[in-house]
């Protein structure tokens, strides 16, 4: 509290002038306000700070000009009553300056009395503390979002005090246990564990003193509120103050009760699943062996772990297992995904094994390990070995069945041939005969030519069927003109329509040759326009289409004829299949099976559509290229190759 009447000269060294001028320069903010809290008077550092001249201070409202929206009015309140009660006040406040910004400033509040000891006005003092609040600020809310954090992680966080008593707990505590913070603070742990595990805790808390500066792990199991057991994995470390004297412990509570289920439920299935579980390391070495081993090997897991498992497979199997262990390790997942062996068991018998293998890596060991699933196979490889004597059975009545198509083929080519020429000597000696007798032997011959042609026909077709289906045929292609080739095919079966329709050939796109063997592409289209032709009778001309594309040529063969039932689609391209609608049109029904034939051949495809608003078409897409003839895929199984090892497996193979 200060009197604000003169000093007495003889009374102080200090003048009046002296200590105005020690507040005119003061580096802090100086204001005398009056009890209307008008402002009187400011030094030139409160001008400064807030950006007003003296005359635009003087009496206005202190609220006028550093009060704003974000001040703290209750504040200004309390400083008001202090000065009332003739008492100082202090507070940090935000103020605004005259451009609208603002500062924090630490405000001390000091009533002025007159002569008479009445407060007549109040002396405000500022410190400017921006700095300093807003670092405040900040770390606050560091704080907070690491309360939040704190409060968000799955697991419980935790301190104790030399006692043993919780002193903090996140809010993870609540979540796992169902108690809440505030009923847990100032209690042991030991009120919360299952009655069988206090025990370890006690010990845990007598001997947290002796803990180096390292985490320490163990596994308790707590009752929750609700009356469930969950088991935690505590992690914890010793805190020491300054003086290296204990003060309590640090950690955390992670629930692993589901981890603890699936570890149970997973020990059950090794111990009860027939399949052998295996992990080893990336040579071979056995490091676990499920108990299931004892039934399929007679061995006890413990006899298998440390041992190579290249010492239990058959000396004749060894090499091939040794050629997908290595060609697995190079391709990973690519690799190997089942191998058939034989493993010997401990009464030194085989038994077939089917075995898959896995990679991973073991974050525990640091490296990566090898998982394998192996399963009983004796019942597989018998069977296996059944089918394959019953496949060479089968092979060996293909055989025989084209043997006997090509003889028989060959022996009908031979009677047709003397039919045909006994034919042709007949027509030359009717030229004697009477004209009345020769018209009509000659109209019995025509029928008897029509019906070796086609049987002829037909002949020729399925021993080219077979050749196919054989893979005897060799194509030797050559760059073609497509329209010139179509173009002639179609003016030869032109000249067989009685009704006098042709069939219209337009090319688009760049025009260019294509590769196929011309033989066979004459064929492919003889066989699609000649069944334009036959199946849309009395319907308009058949339309070819060929469209150039960049890599692949389409030909679409349009007809406007009736179709095949949709029910019957799938079948159109096998063997004698005729479909329901043909009526008496004849045709052997190889027609579409040897233009599919032929296509795949040359690497393409052929599809059919048809609908009722569309006319019924054939499309060909056949490569352009000279080297896209399609050859047979080749699977070998993996164990068949690499046939090379390198030297690292042989002679890991040599030992063994």
């Amino acid at each position: 509290m200060i009197n604000n009447s003169s000093p007495s000269t003889n009374d102080s060294p200090w003048t009046t002038a002296a200590f105005a001028q020690i507040i005119e320069t003061s580096p802090h903010s100086v204001a005398i306000i009056g009890l209307d809290r008008k402002i009187i008077w400011a030094n030139q550092t409160a001008q400064q700070w807030f950006g007003y001249t003296l005359e635009e201070c003087k009496g206005k409202l202190l609220s006028e000009l550093i009060v704003g929206a974000a001040t703290d009015a209750s504040a200004v309140e309390q400083a008001i009553l202090s000065i009332a009660q003739k008492q100082s006040y202090k507070t940090d406040m935000l103020v605004y300056r005259k451009d609208g910004s603002t500062m924090w400033v630490r405000l001390t509040v000091q009533p002025l009395l007159n002569l008479e000891g009445v407060v007549n006005s109040f002396c405000l003092f500022s410190e400017n503390v921006t700095s300093e609040k807003l670092a405040q600020i900040e770390t606050e809310k560091a704080k907070s979002k690491y309360q939040q954090v704190l409060d968000n992680v799955s697991d419980v966080v935790f301190n104790m005090n030399s006692s043993g008593q919780f002193s903090y707990l996140n809010a993870s505590w609540e979540r796992v246990t169902g108690f809440t913070v505030e009923e847990t603070i100032g209690k042991e742990l030991n009120e919360f564990v299952f009655p069988d595990d206090s025990g370890s805790v006690v010990t845990f808390i007598n001997n947290a003193h002796l803990l180096s500066d390292l985490d320490s792990y163990f596994e308790l199991r707590i009752v929750t509120q609700q009356n469930n057991v969950k088991w935690l994995e505590v992690t914890y470390h010793a805190e020491w103050n300054n003086e290296q004297e204990f003060k309590g412990i640090s950690g955390t509570l992670k629930d692993v009760t589901k981890e603890r289920e699936l570890k149970h439920y997973y020990e059950l299935l090794l111990n009860n699943v027939g399949d052998f579980i295996s992990l080893h390391e990336e040579d071979g070495t056995y490091v676990y062996a499920s108990p299931s081993i004892k039934e399929i090997g007679g061995y006890e897991p413990e006899e298998l772990v440390g041992k190579n498992a290249y010492r239990f497979f058959h000396k004749d199997d060894i090499l091939r297992i040794a050629q997908n262990h290595e060609a697995y390790l190079l391709n990973g997942d690519k690799g190997l995904e089942s191998i058939t062996f034989r493993y010997r068991r401990k009464d030194e018998t085989f038994t077939w094994l089917e075995s898959k293998v896995r990679r991973f890596f073991d974050r525990y060991a640091n490296k990566n390990r090898l998982v394998v699933s192996s399963k009983v196979a004796d019942n597989h490889v018998t069977t296996e070995q059944q089918l394959v004597q019953e496949l060479k059975q089968e092979k060996k009545l293909l055989e025989l069945k084209s043997n006997f198509v090509s003889f028989v083929s060959h022996e009908f080519k031979t009677p047709l041939a003397i039919i045909r020429s006994v034919n042709e000597l007949l027509q030359i000696q009717l030229k004697s005969v009477d004209p009345s007798i020769a018209a009509t032997v000659l109209t019995s011959i025509g029928q008897v030519e029509h019906e070796v042609d086609g049987l002829s026909t037909l002949i020729d077709d399925v021993l080219l069927l077979q050749k196919m289906s054989d893979s005897e045929i060799s194509l030797e292609k050559r760059p073609v003109d497509v329209y010139k080739q179509i173009k002639s095919c179609a003016a030869r079966l032109e000249r067989h329509q009685n009704d006098g329709r042709i069939a219209f050939v337009e090319t688009r796109g760049y025009k260019q040759p294509i590769y196929v063997d011309p033989r066979y592409f004459d064929l492919l289209m003889t066989n699609l326009l000649s069944n334009a032709f036959k199946y849309s009778l009395g319907k308009p001309s058949p339309m070819v289409i060929i469209r150039f594309h960049d890599e692949i040529i389409e030909i679409k063969v349009l007809d406007f004829g009736n179709g095949v039932p949709e029910a019957e689609v799938g079948k159109m391209y096998s063997p004698f299949f005729r479909a329901s609608n043909v009526g008496n049109i004849e045709g052997t029904g190889l027609g579409l099976t040897l233009a599919k034939k032929i296509v795949e051949l040359h690497g393409g495809s052929i599809h059919y559509t048809s609908d009722d608003h569309t006319p019924t078409t054939f499309i060909v897409n056949l490569p352009i290229g000279a080297h896209a003839e399609k050859k047979p895929q080749q699977k070998e199984p993996l164990e068949e190759a690499p046939k090379k090892l390198t030297k690292k497996t042989r002679e890991q193979v040599a030992i063994i």
